[in-house]
């Protein structure tokens, strides 16, 4: 799914170049169970994460509210999770009408791929981040977009990985001297 990829894609490619930044991973097994994810982040969070990135469901709520209640961001998942509050750094979004959408003009016009795999993703726009939080500087946004383009462009590969095997997967991030600070 959308989330896993992003998921390694954090891991493996945005955090590139950027030096002092370490990715802590979690395995909750649960896409219900918002305890058990908010446990598992906790145990991140005391060992200095400074983000937290649920890919888990219903499950990474409990892992954003430990983010919440330790004072640090939180990054949603599918769609837009800033109404949870200030500390929500952005959401990264399926956009599943997009895809849904795109499917069914192509196959009205006849030109649907039947047989193949097609994947939706930042490329075909059926993927990508649902904002900002009010304290993101716009450097940091002119890097995201710069990111954003180059992934579109190919310049950047997101890996094709999905773990059905590992549900309730998300990472927490380290990040010293991270511009925006705490969350408000």
């Amino acid at each position: 799914g959308v989330g896993a990829n992003l998921h390694d894609h954090l891991q493996l490619r945005t955090i590139y170049k950027v030096s002092g930044v370490k990715t802590l991973n979690g395995y909750s097994n649960s896409f219900t169970d918002a305890a058990k994810c908010k446990s598992l982040a906790q145990t991140q969070l005391a060992q200095g994460s400074d983000v937290v990135f649920a890919v888990a469901g219903g499950c990474g709520l409990g892992a954003l509210s430990a983010a919440n209640a330790k004072g640090v961001w939180g990054v949603g998942v599918d769609a837009d999770q800033n109404y949870l509050g200030d500390y929500m750094l952005t959401s990264a979004v399926k956009k599943v009408d997009f895809a849904v959408y795109s499917t069914v003009f192509k196959l009205k016009e006849g030109i649907f791929p039947g047989g193949t795999t097609v994947t939706f993703g930042i490329k075909n726009f059926a993927a990508g981040i649902s904002g900002y939080a009010k304290a993101v500087p716009g450097p940091v946004k002119t890097k995201v977009k710069a990111i954003i383009s180059k992934i579109k462009a190919g310049g950047i590969k997101i890996p094709n990985t999905v773990i059905s095997s590992c549900p309730g997967r998300w990472l927490s991030i380290q990040i010293p001297a991270y511009a925006p600070g705490r969350p408000p």
